[in-house]
């Protein structure tokens, strides 16, 4: 059957995703039945390129991108003591990825995604550790109840973090490390869970005891392992250290005025579609002061807590690197020597303590036109990556490769459900607001009975009300006293009835009250945000195979 770019959002259209929010539910776009197509379009889209990057064609940075990325990632699980057999990369390449944090289940399908749909195609999964992105956080949330009441609890890791990326996070001196899973199972304890962690914990601890991120990131393999699941994994601090990355890196510097001007036309487009005004979102511009030009890459020094965006300065002899406040590297134009001396003048950055990475636009660019035959994105991702798409389509004269978005929820377990809709709040609202303005209608017959006069009274004062509304401005001029005094008896005999419905108003408000506290509780059920290692492993099993039986069953259908 003929193929289009199904998953491809035009530079006319606005992707519309939805968070998935019953328990095991998912979000799929586009469908598995359109994937195997995707994968096809892609790979021919892919194989049209031909622009040369830095005297390589783009084929054969590609070939040496794939090669670099499978070797890389199996030489760091290597580094972890985590066994894998040989992988290649001749095949499919499936690709996602995701901070190296605590990550809720929504996340984590993407990772069983691109293993069942490498295990189809005969590829290889690969997910990229975002190490270079900010952990704002090591602080994370669990179901908890209080005197019979649900609510959110925290477990965290020692102090207060200061704010700075992944790979430069070691593990905080006052931690209690050894006893955090057995901590975290007596606070489930409740609910009569185990956590998933508690089984791998201490084997993430030694095999990687000296930085959080690591940590975190063993013992989600070491889970993923026993579920059957064998990606390859790289962290971006080290894919940003291999040849190819370098070569597209300083490709993107070379021609930087015309990368920065496609970057901010691309942007502008994407707020414009979307009614954003915030220019800060989804990303700044790219911005220029005097000879110095923003590039879309972070630069900092190694053991700093805080990432600098990079600007450079081309001279005809050199390219040279500053943080916004010092220049931090000066390295030689590739037209001035050759493109492999300036790459290894890049490369030798990391040996001199200096951290060169990418942004997250410019990490998808380089992942989906070099790296994979498909990249899964989170709602989050897909949504910024309508810019990327068009980013590639002006700078790098592509058709962009199709993405899938993929994010799920599953509830944690708690063995009790809190029977409440939003829409029978609303109801006790509106019935409040009308006891409020309209008592009368709502009398029992003894009411109307007690305020027969009240409303006799009432029904007399509206009808000379409506009368004057038909008077003449003079007749209205004269007769304003007489209305003033009718308005305010009008407002007196609404109090008046308004007393006599009190209690039942009463009683509504505190049914509404009872029902606002049961959506508290629910909100605590139905949080999707808990980590995937909080779960018990059967319910995480439950899940991960009802994705699997979905591309199994949607692949077949194609």
């Amino acid at each position: 059957m003929p193929c289009s770019m199904v998953s491809t959002p035009s530079s006319r259209t606005t992707l519309k995703l939805t968070v998935p929010r019953t328990d095991n539910s998912l979000l799929v776009a586009p469908s598995w039945q359109e994937l195997p197509c995707t994968l096809a379009c892609n790979q021919a889209e892919l194989a049209k390129g031909s622009l040369c990057f830095l005297g390589k064609s783009e084929a054969e940075l590609r070939n040496e991108a794939r090669t670099s990325v499978v070797c890389a990632a199996q030489a760091y699980l290597d580094s972890l003591g985590i066994d894998q057999s040989p992988q290649s990369a001749d095949g499919p390449i499936l690709m996602g990825g995701h901070q190296p944090t605590l990550f809720h289940p929504g996340v984590w399908v993407k990772n069983f995604a691109i293993a069942e749909l490498a295990n189809i195609t005969g590829g290889t999964a690969i997910n990229l550790v975002i190490d270079n992105d900010l952990a704002e956080s090591t602080r994370f949330n669990y179901p908890d109840e209080v005197n019979g009441h649900l609510k959110t609890g925290a477990i965290d890791f020692g102090s207060r973090l200061i704010p700075q990326p992944w790979e430069e996070l070691s593990v905080p001196a006052e931690s209690l490390l050894d006893d955090y899973a057995d901590a975290l199972s007596s606070l489930l304890g409740k609910w009569d869970v185990t956590p998933a962690i508690k089984s791998v914990w201490q084997e993430a601890c030694q095999k990687a005891p000296h930085n959080l991120s690591q940590i975190f990131t063993t013992a989600r393999i070491l889970l993923e392992r026993q579920l059957g699941v064998n990606n390859l994994e790289l962290p971006i601090s080290l894919l940003s250290e291999e040849e190819p990355f370098l070569r597209f890196s300083l490709h993107l510097m070379v021609n930087i005025e015309r990368f920065r001007s496609d970057y901010n036309q691309q942007l502008a487009a994407y707020r414009h579609r979307n009614k954003i005004r915030n220019e800060q979102h989804p990303v700044p511009d790219l911005a220029v002061e005097g000879v110095w030009q923003e590039a879309p890459f972070w630069i900092w020094k190694a053991g700093a807590t805080h990432r600098h965006h990079v600007w450079i300065q081309i001279t005809d002899e050199a390219i040279l690197l500053s943080d916004g406040t010092e220049e931090l590297a000066r390295i030689p134009h590739p037209n001035a020597t050759s493109p492999e001396q300036a790459i290894q003048s890049l490369a030798a950055l990391a040996a001199e303590g200096i951290r060169f990475r990418p942004r997250a636009l410019t990490t998808t660019l380089y992942a989906r036109l070099f790296l994979c035959d498909l990249f899964i994105h989170g709602i989050g991702g897909a949504k910024y990556d309508e810019v990327t798409d068009d980013l590639i389509r002006e700078f790098y004269q592509h058709e962009p490769p199709g993405y899938l978005t993929l994010s799920g929820t599953i509830w944690f377990p708690l063995h009790r459900n809190i029977d409440v809709a939003a829409e029978d709040m609303e109801s006790l609202k509106d019935q409040i607001r009308d006891l409020q303005y309209h008592p009368d209608q709502h009398l029992s017959s003894a009411q109307q009975e007690t305020a027969r006069t009240l409303l006799k009274e009432r029904e007399q004062l509206v009808e000379e009300q409506n009368g004057y509304k038909n008077l003449s401005k003079e007749e209205k001029r004269h007769a304003s006293d007489q209305n003033r005094i009718r308005f305010q008896r009008l407002k007196e005999i609404a109090r008046e009835l308004t007393l006599l419905v009190a209690p039942e108003q009463k009683r509504l408000q505190a049914e509404l009250k009872r029902l606002e506290a049961l959506w508290e509780e629910r909100q605590v059920q139905i949080n999707r945000e808990y980590p995937a290692l909080f779960y018990p492993v059967e319910k995480l099993i439950e899940f991960t195979q009802h994705l699997q039986d979905e591309i199994r069953i949607g692949f077949s259908a194609s």
